[in-house]
């Protein structure tokens, strides 16, 4: 009987199989058909009868299939899934079948919130939302109920249930035995994923940091570790747990593999979570006691892994060559990929392109595990390079090794035994004028590994500029060469054997100044050399470009606007002023007189509100208004002119702040390990200081490491963490105190110099429910001061030398210190020396003897310190003065170096390279090709530029060229012997600026250089305010006097615009008068310059591993079918500009002040005079403010205020009188703000 059940269960189970396996198909069908509405049917039939059955594996797969289908058909995207997920949890036919929905609902809750972050970020948040529609979720909110459901994935049951239980389910593991056995494990990993990930951590106070040393203790240590309330409330303290509740579920099952890796992986947690600076130290102790208690530990790979990323390469090895000893082929394959990248060999090959004839040649080799170095070279003639031009690099290697060389020579290598890569110097020794190719191999005979490049020896060398000359010249003396000819050739690409090909176009010859002019090529083309035995052929391509790039001459109209402020209520009048301008880009600029303009006035979309016509007067300005549109489409508008030129104003609702907040600066300094003190203060912008509201605050801390050699930057990755939040009051001055510890993060090491910015930011909200922010950065460091010598680079001898010491705290406020400044004088050197195309060489081939006697022209060593001599030591005290007096110093280089000590008794120093030069010396003031100076910063016109030109060459061929607006005006060479003074004439044409360019190649090294005379126009106005006055009392008359002269104060006729307009409008939008510069600067043309060719680096490199891996990866089991984060989303539409309100409190109305409680504002600092090409003054701050002393009330009647208007005045068209004085008489409004004062003033000729 027993047995006739049995086989009536396996019956109908095969009946069973085969009826999902048949719907199975029919969904298939549907699929390939896109038939999704039928799919989903059938596949909601599957999951019925599933349930009904409790056939676990077919309702997850049917779930997973009806959710994909979900998201293609209906618009609530996540939302139904959500829903229909949580149904089937109820549904669910066994405990386990649960807890994997629980794991899945978690992850979308998860996919939702990744996919609507930055929406949901730009929502403002409500105090209460307990709505039921995720649509209306902070992010807070659906991180928490993440959190909420992965853990509740995680019941203790799962541990009992074996993971092969749902293998019809999952993709298939690899190279994973027992590492993962049960449905805990998978659900722990998912989980595990959710809470490392940093991105779910943005929103978090705090950091999450591990700071017991037990945290590397053994396994069982760890699992009973318990951790500070602080870090329960992190995040990721969760994972933590899990990996405890792991290590205590295999250490209770004995499942040793499991238990091992698991306990690795928690030791790599720990590491990156750990606080301290012993962490490497810690971590590499516990990897250790892990291969004691198991030598076929998983932890080896770790260890390797370790030293591997330290670079200590001799550590790593024993560890991988126990790894492979292994069993595992997966960790063997990774032990196999560090040795082979550990071991494996590397040669790199650094020379000139064109090297000098009979001169040993200097190349820079970089090698790794490598003893002895083969060199060969070969002479190439030409039939020899063309076969190698199109050859592969097996064949070019083959079709070499039948080449007879000239020289073959060995290299014994400085010896490593580290496994790192090194570098070092090689001569190649001297050869005559040609072409080699230079083979460089680590056997003796030329092999597959070999590296090679083609070396050309010559003494030819040439400039080009543009696409219409070419300079040729001696390399080595920098003189012209006269009687060179220039083979041009021009190349096309051939379709049919698909390779371009070169046809001789014509040949010229230099002239008496080595000046060729270029054929028209239409195609690419190559250039040849040839000066007696001498042939340069480098095979470089060159492309005529018929496009003339030369300055034009143009000019154009435009009104430039200015209104009385930048942004405007609806219906409110909006005032203008237009200066009708002509400019030209080689002309003064002139106003248009009489001239008939017609303004129009665009809303957002380019539509047209409203049009006016202006006739220009005789400073050529104009004024209107036009009046905002009271409703439709509202934002950024313009106003327009005909002729050209705009301005854009902002039209919206908006309501007018009332107070600011800003923060003070830090009074003392500080460092890192400090409780820092910071001041703000919330005061109205009528002057009077807001009490007992609310501060809000939040301090995040970056970590940079700008200090790290490029070769690091991947060691750290720069991250920001909130370590800090709090709610405070502003006592009854308006002000509010934040104290913080300024701590270290100790995961990163002191010796990287970490920079630590500590950001502040505060939200103030009154008693109205206005809210304001501000944010401050306090930049730390392990100094408490900030030093600087102010003192221009080089100074003329005859000018008295003073250097200014600025000494500050690190927010930048006056720090007084005494200290030292010693001054030494770098000894001259006796000679000049080439610049290496390369960085320094770490190893040494040669001897310093060997190498001067080798290369003449280099140094041995770039990092050859140049001898100093101490010439003095000044000493200071910037509490008593700022200014340190250089005088007596003699021409030459010196190096300042001020030490002090901050507070903490820190040392401080800091240098600065100093040139002093004396242009009556015969000399330059250092050892040098060539050194330049002009005699004066301007020039007025008519005048004569002095230039003066100074050489350690005994004899030095340069070209001058002189460019004047925008073109060559002449060029000639010019010959320097010690010094030389070139003389310019300087023209009133000549305003807008003269350019000059220094050409010249000198021993196997070109230089270019630029520089400028400084021509400008006379177009300068002063504004002097005469009478002001910086506090005004409301509704009250007032007149300010201002004052308007010429560049040497001469009076002149001019028109003035000014406005004042309330500065919390600054709030929204801030406002300037726009003044472009009008009168043309003639920049350097580039086309003009000299461009050196064939001065650069060749290199070649290549590298080659021992081993061959073969590839075992790890994958652990997955989900099938779970590709919901793949799937269009169909997104909610409040992503729209009208934003949710979320978890935030509500603000109430607006309430208005009494005036009794506004207290006399200080006196505010007003901005500078500006002193511009016309002449403006921007942002002169006023303030009106309530009396300060409050009388009584008496029986008179009480003044009610009426006239708020944002802007006080806007005078369009003031003029100067026969002083040059500009009277301006206003009446005040009474609103009580601070306001801003700007004015713009301009001549007839601007």
């Amino acid at each position: 009987m027993k047995k006739l059940l049995y086989i009536l269960l396996l019956f109908t189970l095969f009946l069973s199989a085969q009826s999902y396996d048949a719907s199975w198909k029919e969904v298939q069908e549907f699929e390939k058909k896109s038939l999704p509405k039928s799919a989903l049917k059938c596949v909601k039939s599957i999951y019925t009868q599933a349930k009904n059955e409790k056939n676990e594996n077919q309702f997850i797969k049917a779930l997973l299939y009806k959710e994909k289908y979900l998201l293609r058909l209906n618009e609530e995207g996540y939302v139904k899934i959500i829903k229909d997920i949580e149904e089937a949890i109820k549904e669910s036919p066994k405990k386990g079948t649960q807890l994997i929905l629980y794991s899945i609902l978690a992850q979308v809750y998860e996919y939702y919130l990744d996919r609507n972050r930055y929406r949901i970020y730009q929502r403002t948040k409500l105090k209460q939302n307990s709505s039921s529609d995720i649509k209306t979720w902070s992010i807070d909110k659906l991180s928490k109920k993440s959190s909420e459901l992965y853990l509740k994935s995680l019941n203790k049951i799962a541990g009992n249930i074996q993971i092969s239980e749902y293998k019809n389910i999952l993709n298939k593991g690899i190279h994973i035995e027992k590492l993962q056995p049960t449905l805990y494990d998978f659900l722990a990993f998912r989980a595990l994923r959710y809470f490392t990930n940093p991105r779910n951590t943005l929103n978090q106070t705090g950091q999450f940091t591990i700071k017991d040393p037990d945290a590397f203790a053994s396994a069982y240590t760890f699992m009973y570790l318990s951790c500070s309330p602080a870090i329960k409330r992190q995040l990721k303290y969760n994972a933590l747990v899990i990996y405890q509740e792991l290590l205590k579920l295999h250490y209770k099952k004995h499942h040793k593999k499991a238990l091992d890796y698991i306990n690795v992986k928690r030791l790599e947690f720990v590491y990156n979570n750990f606080s301290n600076e012993k962490r490497e130290q810690y971590y590499t102790r516990a990897l250790k006691s892990l291969i004691y208690k198991n030598p076929k530990s998983e932890a080896l790979l770790a260890l390797a892994n370790v030293y591997y990323r330290e670079e200590n390469y001799v550590k790593a090895i024993p560890y991988i060559e126990q790894v492979l000893k292994s069993s595992n082929n997966y960790i063997i394959s990774r032990a196999t990929e560090l040795k082979n990248s550990i071991e494996a060999k590397y040669l790199k090959f650094q020379i000139e392109q064109v090297n000098l004839a009979h001169e040993n040649i200097l190349s820079k080799i970089e090698y790794k595990n490598a003893n002895e170095l083969f060199v060969k070279v070969i002479k190439l003639n030409h039939k020899e390079e063309a076969k190698l031009e199109y050859k592969n690099r097996w064949e070019y290697l083959d079709y070499l090794k039948t080449l007879p060389a000239i020289k073959n020579f060995k290299i014994i290598l400085p010896k490593q035994n580290d496994y790192k890569i090194h570098s070092t110097e090689i001569s190649l020794d001297h050869y005559g004028v040609g072409k080699y190719i230079v083979v460089l191999s680590l056997q003796k005979e030329i092999d597959r590994d070999a590296i090679y490049k083609i070396m050309n020896i010559s003494n030819i060398a040439y400039m080009k500029q543009g696409n219409k000359r070419l300079l040729v010249v001696n390399r080595q003396t920098g003189e012209a060469l006269k009687g060179v000819e220039v083979s041009f050739y021009e190349k096309s690409y051939n379709q049919q054997t698909r390779r371009y090909e070169k046809k001789f176009f014509s040949s010229k010859q230099s002239d008496n100044e080595g000046k060729i002019d270029i054929p028209k090529i239409k195609n690419n083309f190559e250039m040849t050399f040839k000066y007696k035995d001498d042939f340069l052929d480098l095979r470089e391509n060159h492309y005529y470009d018929s496009y003339n790039r030369e300055a034009r001459n143009h000019t154009r109209t435009f009104v430039n606007f200015f209104t009385d402020r930048a942004i405007y209520r609806p219906n409110q009048s909006i005032y203008f002023k237009g200066l009708a301008i002509k400019q030209s880009s080689n002309k003064a600029p002139t106003i248009l007189e009489n001239k008939k303009i017609k303004v129009s006035f665009y809303n957002q979309n380019h539509q047209l509100i409203e049009s006016k016509t202006f006739t220009s007067n005789e400073f050529g300005t104009f004024h209107g208004e036009f009046t905002a549109p009271k409703s439709g489409l509202l934002g950024s508008m313009s106003i327009q002119a005909d002729i050209g030129g705009n301005k854009r104003i902002q039209v919206e609702e908006y309501k007018r702040p009332k107070f600011e907040v800003s923060f003070k600066q830090l009074e003392k300094s500080y460092k890192i390990g400090d409780k820092i003190e910071l001041k703000g203060e919330a005061k109205a912008y009528a002057g009077n200081a807001l009490d007992n509201v609310k501060v809000k605050y939040t301090i995040k801390r970056l970590v940079s490491f700008p200090w790290l050699p490029y070769w690091r930057q991947h060691t750290y990755n720069s991250y920001e963490e909130t370590i800090d939040t709090g709610t405070i009051k502003s006592d009854k001055n308006g002000e509010f105190k934040i104290h913080f510890n300024a701590l270290a993060d100790k995961k990163f090491d002191s010796n990287d110099k970490p920079n630590y910015n500590y950001k502040i930011s505060v939200d103030v909200t009154d008693t109205t429910g206005e809210t304001h922010s501000a944010t401050k950065n306090i930049l730390l460091g392990y100094v408490g001061i900030q030093v600087t010598m102010n003192i221009d680079s080089e100074l003329n001898i005859e000018n008295n030398s003073t250097l200014t010491i600025e000494s500050t705290n690190l927010d930048g406020k006056f720090q007084a210190i005494q200290g030292e400044i010693l001054i030494q004088k770098f000894t001259k050197e006796k000679r000049l020396y080439r610049k290496r195309y390369w960085q320094e060489a770490e190893k040494r081939l040669y001897s310093k003897e060997e190498f001067n006697k080798l290369f003449k022209h280099y140094r041995y060593s770039k990092k050859s310190n140049q001898a100093k001599e101490l010439i003095r030591t000044i000493k200071f005290n910037t509490q008593k003065s700022k200014e340190v007096l250089l005088d007596n110093l003699e021409q030459g280089e010196y190096l300042l170096t001020l030490k002090s000590y901050d507070q903490y008794g820190v040392e401080v120093s800091t240098s600065k390279k100093l040139t002093i030069y004396d242009l009556k010396a015969n000399t330059p003031p250092m050892t040098t090709y060539l050194w330049h100076k002009n005699d004066k910063k301007e020039y007025e016109t008519p005048s004569i530029a002095k230039i003066y030109l100074k050489s350690s060459v005994k004899k030095l061929p340069v070209l001058l060229t002189i460019e004047k607006r925008g073109r060559v005006s002449q060029e000639r060479w010019i010959t320097i012997e010690k010094v030389k003074e070139e003389l310019i004439k300087v023209a009133k044409e000549d305003r807008g600026d003269i350019h000059y360019q220094l050409n010249f190649i000198y021993n196997n090294r070109s230089f270019h250089i630029e520089d400028t005379l400084v021509v400008p126009w006379d177009s300068k106005l002063n504004i002097e305010l005469i009478s002001f006055r910086d506090t005004l009392k409301p509704n009250e008359k007032e007149q300010w006097k201002l004052k308007i002269s010429g560049k040497n104060r001469e009076r002149v006729m001019a028109e003035m615009v000014a406005t004042m307009y309330d500065a919390s409008l600054e709030e929204f939008l801030p406002h300037q008068l726009s003044i472009p510069y009008l009168f043309p600067i003639f920049r350097h043309n580039y086309i003009s310059n000299w461009r050196s060719m064939n001065f650069k680096l060749l290199s070649e490199q290549h590298g080659w591993q021992k081993h061959q891996v073969e590839d075992f990866r790890r994958e652990f089991p997955s989900l099938k079918w779970l590709n919901i984060a793949n799937q269009h989303i169909y997104y909610d539409s409040y992503g729209s500009r009208n934003m949710m309100v979320m978890e935030e409190e509500a603000i109430p109305s607006p309430v208005v002040a009494p005036e009794a409680m506004l207290a006399t504002p200080p006196r505010v600092k007003r901005a500078p005079m500006a002193e511009s090409d016309m002449g403006a003054i921007n942002n002169l701050v006023a303030m009106n403010s309530a009396p300060t002393n409050i009388k009584k009330p008496t029986t008179s009647p009480i003044h009610i205020r009426k006239n708020f208007n944002e802007t006080m005045f806007f005078k369009p068209n003031l003029q100067t009188d026969k002083e040059g004085n500009i009277i301006i008489n206003f009446k005040t409004n009474e609103a009580l703000s601070r306001w801003n004062f700007i004015g713009f003033a301009h001549s007839k000729g601007l």
